[in-house]
C-alpha cells in the first residue's frame, strides 16, 4: 500500500505539488480577504461613531433658527472622505438590504450637511474679500482726495487767486491783505506728508468700527441653507444606525467589541 502511494506521488508529483501551491494560494488569498473586509470595516464604523458626536455638533450650529456664522467659520470638514462610498461592495451579501439602505441614508444625510456648510464657508469668505475690498477702495479715495486738495489748496495757489482781486478803493485793499495773511496761516507752504498718512489711518479705523459697528461684517448665508441642514438633521434624528443589525455585523467584521 505504501509502495503504492509512494509510485503514485513519484509519478505525479508535478501535478500534486501545483495543487498544494494552488490550495496555499487560495489559503492566502482567504487570509487577505478577511484582513481587507476587516480594515475596510474599521475605517466605516470608526467614521460613523465619529460623524455621531460630529452631528451633535452641527446641531449646536442653529440657535433660534438662525445659523452662527462663527461656528459654521470654524467647523472643520465633518467628511473628508466617504468611507462607505469606497468599501461598500466588500459589504453587499454580507450585511442585510435593510441596513445597507440605512448606513446608505445616514451618509447622504451626513454628505448633503457637509456640501451645504462647505458652500456657507465659501460664501463667507467671498463677504470677507468684498468686505476687504471695499474698505481698500473707500480708504484709497480719501487718500487720494486729500492729496488732491494738498496740491489744489496751497498757497501760491491762494495768494494767486486773491492777488488778481482788483483793488478799487482803499477797503478792498486792506481786505485783500488780510485774506493773503490769514492764507498763510491756513495753508501753509510746506505740509508734514506725515499728516496724511495719520489722516488716512484714522479715517481707515473710523470706517472699519463704524462698518463693523453697524454689521457690515456680518456675511451673507441664505435662509435656504440652515432650512436644508435642519431638514438633514431631523431626518438623521430618526436614522437608528447604532442599533441596525448591519452596523452589530460590522463591529464583528472588524472585530470591536
Amino acid at each position: 500500500m505504501i509502495s503504492s502511494l509512494w509510485n503514485f506521488f513519484c509519478d505525479n508529483w508535478e501535478s500534486i505539488c501545483m495543487i498544494f501551491v494552488g490550495f496555499v494560494a487560495i489559503v492566502v488569498y482567504k487570509m487577505q480577504k478577511i484582513d481587507e473586509n476587516k480594515n475596510a470595516a474599521i475605517l466605516v464604523v470608526t467614521q460613523i461613531d465619529d460623524l455621531k458626536n460630529k452631528i451633535t455638533d452641527i446641531v449646536e450650529i442653529i440657535n433660534n433658527n438662525k445659523l452662527d456664522a462663527v461656528s459654521i467659520y470654524e467647523t472643520l470638514d465633518i467628511l473628508e472622505e466617504n468611507q462607505w462610498d469606497k468599501y461598500k461592495h466588500l459589504f453587499v451579501g454580507k450585511i442585510d438590504l435593510n441596513s445597507l439602505r440605512i448606513i446608505d441614508n445616514f451618509y447622504s444625510g451626513v454628505s448633503l450637511i457637509r456640501e451645504q456648510l462647505i458652500l456657507s464657508k465659501k460664501l463667507q469668505q467671498q463677504s470677507f474679500f468684498n468686505n476687504q475690498q471695499f474698505l481698500g477702495q473707500d480708504s484709497n479715495m480719501y487718500l487720494i482726495q486729500s492729496l488732491d486738495n494738498k496740491y489744489s489748496f496751497n498757497i501760491t495757489n491762494i495768494k494767486d487767486v486773491l492777488k488778481k482781486i482788483p483793488e478799487d478803493n482803499e477797503e478792498i485793499k486792506n481786505t485783500k491783505e488780510y485774506l493773503i495773511k490769514n492764507a498763510e496761516n491756513l495753508f501753509p507752504a510746506n505740509i508734514d506728508p506725515t499728516q496724511f498718512m495719520n489722516a488716512y489711518m484714522y479715517k481707515t479705523n473710523e470706517l472699519k468700527e463704524t462698518f463693523g459697528r453697524q454689521g457690515g461684517f456680518i456675511s451673507y448665508l441664505p435662509e435656504q441653507i440652515r432650512v436644508t441642514i435642519d431638514k438633514e438633521l431631523s431626518k438623521l434624528s430618526h436614522i437608528e444606525i447604532i442599533g441596525c443589525t448591519g452596523y452589530k455585523k460590522l463591529r464583528k467584521i472588524a472585530k470591536i467589541k
